[in-house]
């Protein structure tokens, strides 16, 4: 039976007192641990116990990372779609009947999938979702990065999203042009706000010295240009390319 963690007596940590990171591995995914400022965790007893607690959109995990005195560094997590969850380290009591006790915790932080390499950044998020018989759906929010949503029936739905090359080549263009279509319809100039400047900035990218064009009076310049967009991606990543690749070594599996 899962014990209640009671939240009294605490001591505020700092979030720089751990080193906390996702590793995508091929199969699983891992929660890394390292220890930064040990003299953070003194005075508390060496048999606590250390959690993390994940969060992302109703999806909740708490890892148990051992004690103090015997800490693990990694921890296979069973929930697999978490993309940028909000994460908290806690230090909780297991003696007696002070046994679920809090005696520490840090503030919620976000962890993203890989917080070194910048050009990585996770613009767009794969969750799993109760679509009934579509196969996946765009989210678009006012203040967070948009989130496809993948039919949570499907093996490993964020990772078939974010691999299979018949969801890229055929979605992905798709979702190109329902988000900027949004983006352009919603703001008359280029909002800064956050989300929406990093996938400005990744358009600039696959698309360098075509800024988008939200002061055009003709909406065909902002269709014309989205389409470029979209030509420019599909040229880039070979997306018929690597489509016809697939079906035709499946054609050979049979």
């Amino acid at each position: 039976m899962r014990r209640r963690i009671r939240l009294t007596g605490r001591k505020q940590l700092s979030r720089t007192s751990a080193a906390i990171k996702i590793m995508e591995l091929p199969d699983k995914k891992l929660l890394t641990l390292c220890v930064n400022h040990p003299d953070d965790f003194k005075g508390f007893p060496k048999n606590s116990r250390i959690k993390i607690k994940l969060n992302e959109n109703k999806l909740v995990e708490i890892l148990d990372f051992g004690t103090l005195d015997s800490p693990q560094t990694a921890v296979e997590m069973k929930n697999q779609y978490f993309s940028s969850p909000s994460c908290e380290l806690r230090i909780v009591n297991t003696d007696g009947d002070k046994a679920g006790l809090l005696l520490g915790s840090t503030d919620s932080w976000t962890l993203n999938v890989d917080d070194k390499d910048k050009s990585k950044k996770g613009i767009l998020r794969f969750l799993p979702a109760d679509l009934g018989s579509r196969t996946w759906k765009l989210q678009i929010l006012d203040d967070d990065y948009p989130i496809v949503q993948i039919n949570k029936d499907i093996p490993n739905p964020s990772l078939w999203a974010a691999t299979d090359p018949v969801f890229i080549s055929t979605a992905f263009p798709a979702i190109l042009l329902q988000l900027f279509t949004d983006i352009f319809e919603s703001y008359s100039a280029d909002p800064e706000i956050e989300w929406i400047t990093d996938w400005l900035a990744w358009a600039e990218v696959i698309m360098p010295g075509e800024k988008a064009p939200f002061s055009a009076e003709d909406d065909k310049d902002k269709e014309a240009w989205i389409e470029k967009l979209i030509d420019s991606f599909a040229h880039r990543h070979r997306l018929s390319q690597r489509l016809i690749k697939h079906l035709d070594s499946g054609k050979e599996a049979l």
